[in-house]
């Protein structure tokens, strides 16, 4: 006897799971964006268990946090920070309440503070040009 094919009894992919299409549209938009970036391989291949379905990668770069290489990511939703499988930072846009892109011969950081006053920096944003995207993502542009 076959199984109903009601919406009810239908399974339902849980949101932890993978889904392998989506992995590999996440990791070739973030890619292309980040180019051979080394240290942040762990965190691309993490993608599809991290970004929402919902959610598009609107900016992507990798930069250092506590001196260990990170992947940042700016969906259509939050800012992301992973290193390695491990998400360190999720915050929703709105939570971020002031944020400075500090650029120089060597410096190109981006400092981000929150509604309580906590303030993250993370060091030498890579590729440089990302910096200023991350900039205006973030200032709504």
């Amino acid at each position: 006897m076959a199984e109903p094919t009601s919406p009810s009894s239908r399974r339902l992919t849980p949101p932890n799971v993978p889904n392998l299409e989506r992995q590999a549209e996440l990791a070739s938009t973030v890619v292309a964006q980040i180019g051979g970036a080394v240290g942040v391989r762990g965190s691309v291949e993490s993608l599809a268990t991290i970004v929402r379905p919902e959610e598009r990668v609107v900016c992507a770069a990798t930069g250092f946090v506590d001196g260990r290489t990170c992947l940042i990511l700016i969906t259509s939703n939050r800012l992301l920070i992973l290193r390695g499988r491990s998400l360190l930072v999720d915050l929703d846009h709105k939570a971020i309440s002031r944020f400075r892109a500090l650029t120089g011969v060597a410096t190109h950081d981006l400092q981000l503070e929150n509604a309580q006053g906590n303030v993250l920096v993370i060091k030498q944003v890579y590729p440089k040009a990302q910096l200023d995207q991350l900039a205006k993502v973030l200032a709504g542009g």
